[in-house]
């Protein structure tokens, strides 16, 4: 552990996650989008743009892949993946490499996985208020990769019929439908998640499937909370409270 690291408790009995507070941390985002995935039980998935790690480990937790690499441009980031997967003595499973998700030929192996995952940047390059902090700049904005190129990674590293799951903006979605296509890929599973039941959807979590056919499932709508601090038994659910 180093100045300003944290350890906290990833929402699967027994497993914990390295932090640092000055440096962007995983949100309920991430565990959302490691709920919506069903991959083979015995997949080898891939996480893009991995941050600190909290799909790839909810995934091994929850036994929804067999291992997992995880893909980090961010040195820092990359360090505290390897310990936290040591801490949680999954370093056999799980494997970290420090690279650009757009340029990973010779780094994984193109068609080899039957899912992948990819919490990506929500804001264009050049749009809101830019973080000051680099690492958040990262996460947060598409200054490293876009919407295509996340897709356009993804899919060369899946098998035919492999799926990939991702979350993202709602406005989105026929950005989404439109790159996937031009990649190989099909939109095949959509959700929305609102914060109440009486607003509009903050969250789109997506399926896509490499050589699919066309054909589109949207599932009942997530609803966070009932009222102010009063979590949905959805929510609760997910988070195993």
């Amino acid at each position: 552990m180093y100045e300003g690291e944290e350890i906290h408790d990833l929402p699967a009995p027994g497993y914990r996650l390295i932090q640092d507070r000055s440096h962007f941390r995983y949100g309920t985002d991430a565990v959302l989008l490691a709920d919506f995935c069903r991959p083979d039980k015995d997949a080898r998935a891939a996480d893009l743009g991995a941050g600190t790690g909290a799909v790839s480990l909810l995934l091994l937790a929850r036994e929804k892949a067999a291992r997992v690499d995880a893909v980090e441009l961010q040195p820092r980031l990359c360090d505290m993946m390897r310990r936290s997967a040591q801490l949680n003595g999954l370093s056999g499973r799980m494997s970290v490499y420090e690279a650009d998700l757009r340029r990973l030929a010779g780094t994984l192996e193109a068609g080899a996985y039957g899912c992948v995952v990819c919490n990506p940047p929500y804001r264009a390059a050049g749009t809101g208020r830019v973080s000051p902090d680099p690492a958040r700049r990262v996460a947060l904005f598409e200054t490293e990769c876009t919407l295509p190129e996340v897709l356009a990674a993804g899919l060369r590293l899946l098998r035919s019929r492999g799926r990939m799951y991702l979350c993202h903006r709602p406005g989105r979605l026929c950005d989404l439908a439109a790159a996937a296509r031009e990649y190989g890929g099909e939109l095949k599973r959509i959700q929305f998640v609102h914060p109440y039941a009486d607003r509009r959807p903050s969250l789109l979590l997506a399926e896509l499937c490499k050589d699919g056919r066309p054909g589109l499932v949207c599932e009942p709508p997530l609803i966070l909370y009932a009222a102010k601090g009063v979590q949905t038994a959805q929510l609760r659910r997910i988070y195993g409270w």
